[in-house]
């Protein structure tokens, strides 16, 4: 519940920033696909797996020039990993281990239009802050939060295609963030 909050208190500050702001500003809703990877020390005989869940969120673009906006994007995000055992009499690794990790995140990017507006590339940095971690196998639930770092700082790099849909726009684009911090907290 407290995550659903979150996205609801998100949405409602950038549409309360978007009646402050001049013409030069859009605001809208932004869902999609997270795709999320972890590297680093494994547990014996595992391995890590990619995982893909949901963003959703709102965005704050505003025009600073033609061309060129700058875009607050508030939001949720699920990301994760799967951590996949060897099995005797198995060939292949089996899932044992679901990690789920909830953040409220907030993306502030540049946009910079190109190809006469349709194409746009994007970079900028991103704040996540954790609101749930869950460590799940067939037998417990365990909550994990307390085992790691409460936010996150990620780089982001993206590019972007923009479909005029009559007086809003459809925006499709690829974003790759890259965190700057170990999610594991050293101190504990």
């Amino acid at each position: 519940m407290r995550t659903v909050h979150a996205v609801l208190a998100a949405m409602m500050l950038t549409a309360a920033f978007a009646d402050a702001v001049h013409a030069g500003a859009a605001v809208g809703a932004l869902g999609g696909v997270a795709r999320a990877s972890w590297d680093g020390d494994t547990p014996d005989n595992g391995a890590y797996e990619n995982v893909t869940a949901f963003a959703l969120g709102a965005e704050l673009d505003i025009r600073v020039r033609p061309g060129v906006e700058i875009s607050l994007q508030p939001g949720f995000t699920r990301k994760g990993t799967k951590i996949a055992f060897e099995v005797a009499g198995k060939s292949e690794r089996v899932d044992s281990v679901d990690v789920r990790l909830d953040y409220f995140t907030l993306p502030l990017l540049l946009k910079i239009e190109t190809l006469g507006g349709r194409f746009y590339v994007t970079g900028g940095f991103e704040g996540a802050w954790l609101l749930n971690a869950r460590y799940t196998t067939s037998t417990e639930d365990v909550d994990i939060a307390a085992e790691l770092n409460k936010y996150d700082f990620m780089a982001d790099f993206g590019v972007g295609y923009t479909i005029p849909a009559g007086h809003t726009d459809i925006l499709l684009e690829i974003r790759y963030s890259q965190s700057l911090f170990n999610i594991g907290d050293e101190n504990i």
